[in-house]
């Protein structure tokens, strides 16, 4: 064999190795991450990783009382990418994008489905859990279109929130309490709490139905409650870690060391409990429903 034809030979082979490997090489693939607060939703993707050009599908799932805004999509590069709404059915949202040939991000954000206070907005740390609660029936306004979630919450208030929790049973007899009126709004849920050994009065026989509430008094009633209803209270933590540990009651410590142990309360900073502190409607409606995640 000359070697102008080995050489030509060669050229072919290596043509026809250059064409198979053409035809036979994968799309470059490119990873897509999405971002979304928990609290408010989830979302959910079709594939984790696709090719330059493919629709990509994706679907959030917001909690109740809650919408996806329109999601933002942005490159690895730092370019916008379109989002475009594909329907919704079921409470599930739908939505896809043309993958660009790069990494992408997927950040979606929420808003209230129908906004049934103006002191409560989204970007609220509550914001979630004061939702639930009032679609739960847990909660209610305050007056119209309001929930004040920085006034202080009060005895008769929570009494009447575990109440409703518990079906809004019918006492036995109206409560035993000097300033409880039969005709008071709380009064059948002061009756049933009394009767189920939910809460104590004071020792001049008054309920103090208006008094705020204190971290500690939230604890103990709350404690209390979950005891009536079966559930385990062995879960206690230690306080060793707030250095107001001390000012807890002796009446309310085993309360506290529930209420720590099982996340219903973390504390009012790193390394305070403020037992004394008031509690105020926000934060009864976020421990509230840290507590209905423990059923």
């Amino acid at each position: 064999m000359t070697k102008r034809v080995f050489c030509f030979l060669l050229a072919m082979a290596l043509l026809t190795c250059c064409a198979f490997a053409e035809a036979t090489a994968q799309p470059v693939q490119h990873g897509i991450i999405t971002s979304c607060d928990s609290r408010f939703g989830s979302v959910k993707l079709d594939n984790a990783f696709a090719a330059a050009e493919d629709n990509i599908y994706f679907h959030v799932t917001p909690v109740e009382g809650f919408v996806p805004e329109n999601p933002k999509i942005s490159s690895a590069s730092g370019l916008a990418v379109q989002c475009f709404a594909a329907g919704s059915e079921d409470g599930v949202f739908d939505f896809y994008f043309i993958m660009p040939d790069e990494d992408v991000r997927i950040t979606v954000s929420f808003a209230f489905a129908d906004a049934p206070f103006d002191d409560v907005a989204v970007s609220d740390w509550f914001s979630a859990e004061v939702m639930r609660a009032y679609n739960e029936g847990l909660m209610s306004g305050t007056g119209e279109r309001s929930f004040s979630p920085y006034a202080q919450a009060d005895r008769a208030m929570l009494v009447t929130v575990l109440w409703r929790l518990a079906g809004s049973p019918e006492p036995a007899a109206a409560a035993a309490f000097s300033d409880v009126d039969a005709s008071a709004w709380y009064a059948k849920a002061v009756a049933w709490a009394s009767e189920s050994s939910i809460v104590t009065g004071y020792e001049d026989g008054c309920f103090r139905p208006a008094e705020s509430l204190t971290r500690e008094q939230f604890a103990a009633v709350l404690y209390r409650y979950a005891g009536f209803c079966g559930h385990e209270l062995s879960g206690q933590a230690e306080l060793t870690k707030f250095t107001d540990a001390s000012d807890v009651g002796g009446w309310a410590l085993d309360a506290m060391k529930w209420a720590v142990g099982c996340g219903v309360i973390t504390g009012s900073g790193p390394d305070l409990l403020s037992p004394q502190g008031s509690a105020s409607r926000a934060q009864t409606a976020v421990m509230l429903v840290r507590f209905l995640g423990l059923q």
